[in-house]
């Protein structure tokens, strides 16, 4: 995926990189803190950016609160859960009662 859109922007094609993420992809989670960094120190010796992972989001909301269907996730990065706020609904929880 070299060069291909955000998957490789670098042209990374390192595999010593490579093997340090198969590596770290089959450790448990705990053990693979080490074979990251490392992966991540190796990567940075001959490029400036090594995209590891992107981050989940998890998001509580009152049972007194309709957020619609339609409500936009935060992916990736900068994406805005605020997008259709004016379609949010409260609900009338003495009504359902």
């Amino acid at each position: 995926m070299a060069g291909v859109g955000y998957d490789n922007p670098e042209y990374l094609n390192d595999s010593a990189v490579d093997s340090l993420i198969d590596t770290a992809m089959g450790q448990d989670i705990n053990a693979s803190y080490s074979t990251w960094s490392q992966a991540s120190q190796q990567a940075n010796s001959n490029y400036p950016y090594l995209w590891i992972g992107t981050m989940d989001y998890t998001y509580f909301v009152s049972d007194s609160l309709d957020i619609s269907n339609s409500t936009h996730l935060i992916y990736p990065h900068g994406g805005d859960i605020w997008g259709n706020i004016y379609d949010w609904n409260r609900i009338n929880e003495t009504a359902e009662a």
